[in-house]
């Protein structure tokens, strides 16, 4: 499995697209603790909530990883990278385990912006408005009142092993479904984004 890991790892570490959703995850992480001061100070009406939902992280973690699922983990399955792994003497669970494992990566290298961004808010005491049940905007709030490092780190941790479970679905679903990866990710995307899983 370690070898399996390794080249997931190596993948990821060469990838464009990962780079490509780590700038969007930038950006979308300063967008929403921006338009959360904003609506905080009253700048911004909070009638515009619908809007600024795009880009909280419930939403924007969902969306990227259903891109990368699709795009950068099932291409194995299409092009019979897990069929030669199979081959090659290793098990399917241990194939399953590995794509796992880069997946919460993959989550965890997203989360890397709004844990700055949610020490640089709580750094320079930025007034933040809650306006979505957001998991990092509720950290951002407990940093305010609480700024022990430890139950921020454990909820950060927690916030990504949720995020990664319900990316999980995706995994599993390309595993035993055949079709191109761009299909699935079609179907499996709603089904993730509708909190089912």
């Amino acid at each position: 499995m370690l070898e399996l890991l390794k080249v997931d790892l190596y993948k990821l570490t060469k990838s464009s697209l990962v780079k490509i959703v780590f700038f969007i995850s930038v950006l979308s992480a300063a967008l929403m603790y921006l338009l959360s001061h904003l609506l905080a100070t009253g700048e911004l009406p909070i009638q515009n909530t619908g809007i600024l939902s795009l880009f909280a992280d419930s939403q924007m973690f969902i969306l990227l990883g259903c891109v990368f699922i699709g795009i950068f983990l099932c291409s194995d399955f299409e092009y019979k990278v897990i069929e030669n792994a199979v081959l090659a003497g290793h098990s399917r669970s241990s194939i399953v385990t590995s794509k796992m494992i880069s997946l919460v990566i993959f989550v965890s290298l997203l989360t890397v912006p709004y844990f700055a961004v949610i020490l640089f808010s709580t750094a320079a005491r930025f007034e933040l408005h809650v306006y979505l049940p957001s998991a990092y905007l509720m950290i951002t709030k407990l940093a305010a009142t609480d700024p022990d490092i430890i139950p921020i780190a454990l909820f950060v941790i927690l916030a990504i092993l949720t995020y990664s479970a319900q990316l999980s679905i995706g995994i599993f679903s390309y595993s035993f479904l055949k079709g191109p990866s761009s299909y699935w990710q079609f179907l499996i995307c709603p089904i993730c984004f509708s909190g089912l899983f």
